[in-house]
């Protein structure tokens, strides 16, 4: 009987003892990663995955002003997303990206957005912005064609 207690009562230490000890060599506490989409156009691909490893599927779609949550062991994190396709003008298409590389030690958010705009919240404590790089339209002539429509601006007009 009184090994079957001291058998009990050092299991019971063990399991505490290493309980412990997973908790303080940093065991797998998780830490969250708030995304955020504040561009005008949803993210058709979103993926997270810790820096130099490979960066797998995506992890769905972000809804402009939508948020979503990852959590994430501790460390190097990078953040990478697709935005959808805009169409710039009659002959150019493009397809932005951002990204951003952050060290995960405690609750972030990342705030996707335009380059052409600055969301109030990016200045907050424990914010990191990843900007997408956006072409601008090009400026359209008296006629209301675009500067990319073939034609040189100083080019008489077709048939002339």
């Amino acid at each position: 009987m009184i090994r079957t207690a001291l058998g009990a009562s050092t299991l019971a230490l063990a399991l505490a003892v290493a309980a412990t000890a997973t908790t303080a060599c940093g065991g797998t506490a998780y830490q969250t990663l708030t995304l955020t989409n504040k561009s005008p156009r949803p993210i058709e691909q979103l993926f997270v995955y810790p820096t130099g490893q490979p960066r797998g599927p995506s992890r769905g779609t972000l809804a402009v002003d939508a948020t979503t949550t990852v959590k994430m062991k501790p460390g190097g994190v990078d953040v990478y997303a697709i935005s959808q396709k805009l169409i710039i003008d009659e002959h150019t298409r493009e397809t932005p990206e951002a990204s951003v590389t952050v060290e995960l030690k405690r609750p972030l958010t990342v705030i996707f957005h335009d380059e052409s705009t600055h969301p109030a919240e990016v200045d907050a404590a424990d914010v990191r912005e990843a900007t997408f790089r956006v072409t601008p339209a090009p400026p359209a002539d008296a006629d209301g064609h675009g500067a990319s429509d073939g034609a040189s601006p100083d080019a008489p007009p077709p048939g002339e």
